[in-house]
């Protein structure tokens, strides 16, 4: 992937552009057939022709690698890609969806590959600008995963969470008018530190939506010389119930008898255990209105499933009525 002025960089002249192996993308945009260029490569390209694009919308999201509905996961190359800008007189381009909008310095980011440069919105910007464009529960899943804190034995390198709390309120409050702010400010009563997937995310929220007590997300639970034994997804501490959401990685043998092994420690702490999975959750459209995603949820097999473990174990706790 390259642009006009990297001929010269890549020792190609103007003549070998008409040779069948070269493809041409746009004005001064080509690429190799024989291989497939990606989402930031193409992006690159484009800022290097037009300095003063920033990358925007889904294509920063899937490039920060943000979750997303599975509907914006995968990228489409046909698509025009989603760029900013703050300048009023930049032309249409047919490879660009192209926004108009103010943008701060603090909120580009500039990712290197040699000698280009990808200029993109921050997490915190990018977050915001998918108040207009994702449902209520993955907007609150994007927000879950910013201020997640990371877990040393798994991410090697990052030791802090992407954004805070605060960061994010200051962006909505800076933006009073952006297109979906209403939701954006809506999402943030609902983020919260601790979730590990997008999926955790929204089945907290089916909780949530339901009228259940909110869980505590991810406490570690620890034995009788103080070790961690175990981190559950979501733990009711006085109710004595722990809930587990399985991602397709519990699939494989392994994970299973480690899932079964977690469920005999749980018995034998008095803890009732309970699972969910992919389907207990709804997909709704990406048109989904705030209330017609709160009650989908809200009635979902994930929320009736929470409920059902939390009101067996009040039953027990409070022991048989007398008749």
């Amino acid at each position: 992937m390259f642009v006009s002025r990297d001929l010269a960089d890549h020792g190609i002249s103007r003549d070998r552009l008409r040779r069948s192996d070269i493809a041409t993308l746009g004005p001064g945009l080509y690429a190799d057939r024989n291989r497939d260029f990606t989402e930031p490569e193409l992006a690159r390209a484009l800022c290097a022709k037009y300095s003063h694009l920033v990358l925007s919308g889904v294509n920063a999201a899937r490039v920060h690698e943000m979750p997303l509905p599975p509907q914006l996961s995968t990228w489409d190359p046909a698509a025009p890609m989603s760029f900013t800008t703050s300048l009023k007189d930049a032309r249409p381009h047919p490879m660009i969806d192209l926004h108009f909008s103010r943008v701060e310095p603090h909120e580009v980011r500039t990712l290197r590959r040699g000698n280009h440069t990808l200029q993109i919105l921050s997490r915190v910007r990018t977050w915001l600008d998918l108040a207009s464009i994702v449902p209520l529960d993955y907007l609150v899943a994007a927000g879950d995963a910013l201020v997640r804190v990371p877990r040393p034995n798994l991410e090697i390198g990052r030791t802090g969470a992407y954004a805070t709390l605060a960061e994010l309120e200051a962006a909505v409050a800076a933006y009073p008018g952006l297109p979906g702010i209403c939701r954006a400010r809506k999402a943030l009563e609902l983020i919260r530190v601790g979730s590990d997937s997008a999926q955790e995310s929204r089945a907290r929220l089916a909780m949530v939506f339901a009228g259940l007590k909110e869980p505590r997300l991810n406490v570690p639970i620890l034995d009788e010389h103080g070790r961690i034994v175990c981190s559950p997804d979501f733990f009711w501490e006085r109710e004595r119930v722990v809930g587990e959401y399985d991602g397709d990685y519990h699939r494989t043998l392994d994970a299973i008898e480690r899932d079964r092994t977690k469920d005999f420690m749980y018995a034998d702490r008095g803890l009732e255990v309970f699972r969910l999975h992919i389907r207990d959750l709804p997909l709704l459209p990406l048109s989904a209105p705030d209330d017609v995603v709160m009650r989908a949820l809200g009635n979902s097999r994930a929320a009736a499933v929470s409920q059902r473990a939390l009101r067996r174990r009040t039953r027990i706790a409070c022991g048989p009525t007398r008749s």
